[in-house]
């Protein structure tokens, strides 16, 4: 109970990418709106740079998603390295696998529908790394859960110990 490293954080990831990738693209859409008005009304070169250097903050999140994911499987897999964990439950993880693999089409698709609105098409072409991760999500989601299960259960041990 309430051990890390298992295939269900992978689409853990997946969702927490999603909510990113939608929180970033609403604050680029957001920013780009209000900078015109406030460079208008800004009477300082200092304040026209702090929204110009606020708004290429919010464009670095595309960036910063992958490398978060990244270490986000990277923290999965060492979690999944120190779990003992007896190769019958692999069978288990491979149903949820299954089970999961109907749902992460969903969520790609949900970026999809996002990304094409016409309200936001502007703002989410600014965010290339992350809607190319979305097309290609089922299959580096099924290569992730690949590695974290082959790191779970492929370090079995045999012979006496503390149950499984």
């Amino acid at each position: 109970m309430n051990k890390r490293g298992q295939v269900l954080e992978v689409f853990y990831i997946g969702l927490f990418l999603l909510v990113f990738a939608i929180i970033s693209v609403i604050a680029y859409l957001i920013m780009t709106e209000v900078q015109g008005t406030l460079d208008q009304k800004l009477t300082s070169d200092v304040s026209r740079n702090a929204t110009a250097n606020g708004l290429k903050a919010i464009g670095l999140n595309d960036t910063i998603a992958i490398l978060i994911v990244i270490g986000m499987l990277i923290a999965t897999i060492i979690g999944a390295f120190f779990i003992d964990s007896h190769p019958v439950f692999f069978v288990a993880s491979l149903l949820l696998l299954i089970i999961m693999m109907v749902t992460v089409p969903i969520l790609s698709n949900v970026y999809e529908k996002f990304e094409t609105h016409p309200s936001v098409s502007t703002a989410a072409a600014e965010f290339p790394i992350i809607s190319a991760f979305f097309d290609d999500w089922p299959q580096y989601f099924v290569v992730m859960c690949a590695i974290v299960l082959i790191v779970l259960y492929a370090k079995y041990k045999r012979g006496g110990g503390d149950g499984f």
